[in-house]
């Protein structure tokens, strides 16, 4: 069948409410993600998450910092290669002069590990030798870190009453690190983010302490609050501070998802609250994607729809298969610190289908019906079950521009299970509508569909791009990872005339 006759058939079958072809994933049992009406699904996208691969070695925290992961347990730095999420690979550990596993931070070619301590600083040049570089412990009990511009801004605990708060570490020289400055906030500091000139540290039922950072060896306590539980974690993103709660264990009040406006630093007020009661009993992190709030709690990861901060709401949970410590968000990935259960790595999605395509040939449509695959007679030698994933970021666009349409083709055999691939000299039409505002940088005429080769995008042949009708068409002759990206500028030569 030619492409023209494919994609004819395409349009006739998306118009219809189902073909035979087509099959809707179950519910997931783990994972229940649903924004109720249309207005909501059109604003937020939906959330799913689904499990891709563990690493065995234990975590307590853990960064990401290009193709690695840096994760410590009580005892060991592990790095561990996760650029391809499928097949991890450790390659590397090394073992800590102490206990700091409570938090790490990874920029350039160190790593900051903070815990019970103080501060270790690793070098990571080579992620397959690591080699420790300074040490710093001007109070115990280290619970957090940021770095930035050769600054470590570090939450202590409240072990007594001189050292809980925040303290600021000049790490310029790696092998000596000093502080020079701090700030003392009641009730201790379990965990900072900091935003432009302030520190936003939590801790206790001190929910917020706001600490002024512009001269970094005199930090000043600009703005606090006082809430019902106990603040365990933050984000800050725009003009908003979300803070993991869990609920006082003196009166058993608070627990959830708190939200203040922040964008007076020096005037924050609470704006939103998601009472999530006992569920909540042992928060601990918060980490933002997209118009979502993921707070790690006893049991997984809770998912809140933030999209209206004044209005935070449960969408989801994720069950893990013991307590997440720490996560950290990369591209489409969400990699959790599970204890002694190790390194979960685990899938954003905004769409997953799976459908069963005969040797008569089928079609496969997204839940929105953006997204849409029609496969011949026997473009596969047996009959398959067919998954489309679609990821939530762009991924590795280099020069080119995205619009958000990254997505996984992939298919098994339906009777033994095994990977299947698509029949010698086969190929199958894809479809991709598109909004107006999804377009951003891109150049809407250039827009075409990309396939990844492992290790660089490479334009489909013949995929064409129709304007009017926002659609971008190809007719692939292989499954695997997709997007449809477009130029972002074009360079133009002048015409000399000669006289």
């Amino acid at each position: 069948m030619s492409l023209r006759r494919l994609i004819g058939f395409l349009l006739t079958v998306t118009l219809c409410v189902a073909s035979p072809g087509m099959a809707q994933e179950p519910a997931d049992p783990i994972l229940s993600s649903v924004l109720v009406g249309e207005a909501a699904a059109a604003q937020t996208p939906s959330l799913k998450i689904e499990s891709v691969s563990r690493v065995s070695a234990a975590a307590y925290t853990v960064a990401i910092q290009g193709r690695y992961a840096y994760f410590v347990d009580r005892a060991y730095l592990t790095i561990a290669d996760v650029s391809d999420p499928l097949g991890p690979a450790i390659v590397s550990q090394m073992s800590m002069s102490g206990d700091f596993d409570n938090d790490i931070s990874v920029v350039g070619n160190y790593a900051y590990a903070v815990g019970w301590d103080g501060l270790q600083i690793i070098n990571t040049s080579d992620p397959t030798h690591p080699t420790q570089s300074g040490f710093c412990s001007p109070a115990r009990w280290a619970t957090s870190i940021v770095v930035r511009n050769n600054l470590a801004y570090v939450s202590f605990g409240a072990t007594d009453v001189s050292s809980p708060g925040l303290r600021i570490i000049d790490v310029s020289d790696s092998a000596r690190p000093a502080e020079i400055g701090n700030c003392l906030a009641i009730g201790g500091g379990a965990d900072v983010a900091v935003s432009g000139n302030h520190a936003y540290l939590v801790g206790g039922n001190t929910a917020l302490s706001v600490i002024n950072v512009a001269d970094p060896t005199q930090p000043v306590k600009v703005a606090g609050w006082w809430t019902s539980g106990d603040a365990e974690g933050v984000a800050v993103a725009c003009n908003y501070a979300y803070i993991a709660e869990a609920p006082n264990p003196g009166n058993g009040e608070g627990g959830g998802l708190r939200i203040f406006n922040v964008s007076n630093p020096e005037h924050t007020f609470p704006i939103g609250f998601y009472f999530a009661s006992s569920s909540a009993q042992s928060a601990r992190r918060v980490a933002l994607v997209g118009s979502y709030a993921l707070v790690t709690i006893s049991g997984g990861i809770l998912i809140v729809d933030v999209s209206d901060p004044t209005r935070p709401t449960n969408v989801g949970f994720y069950a893990t298969p013991s307590y997440p410590w720490d996560l950290a968000i990369a591209s489409s990935y969400t990699y959790v610190a599970a204890g002694d259960g190790g390194l979960l790595i685990l899938r954003l999605l905004r769409d997953k289908v799976i459908g069963s395509i005969p040797l008569s040939g089928g079609s496969l449509t997204s839940t929105s019906r953006d997204t849409s695959f029609v496969f011949p007679t026997e473009a596969f030698t047996a009959i398959v079950n067919l998954t489309y994933r679609h990821l939530w970021m762009d991924r590795d666009t280099g020069a080119l521009a995205g619009i958000g349409r990254t997505f996984d083709l992939s298919a098994v055999y339906s009777d033994t299970g095994q990977v299947a691939e698509l029949a010698p000299g086969q190929t199958y039409s894809v479809i991709v509508r598109y909004t107006d505002a999804e377009k951003g940088g891109a150049i809407e005429s250039t827009l075409a569909l990309y396939g990844w080769d492992g290790s660089q995008w490479v334009k489909e042949p013949g995929s064409v791009v129709d304007t009017a009708a926002n659609m971008v068409m190809a007719a692939p002759n292989h499954l695997g990872l997709f997007a449809v990206l477009g130029e972002t500028q074009r360079l133009f030569l002048p015409v000399i005339r000669r006289g």
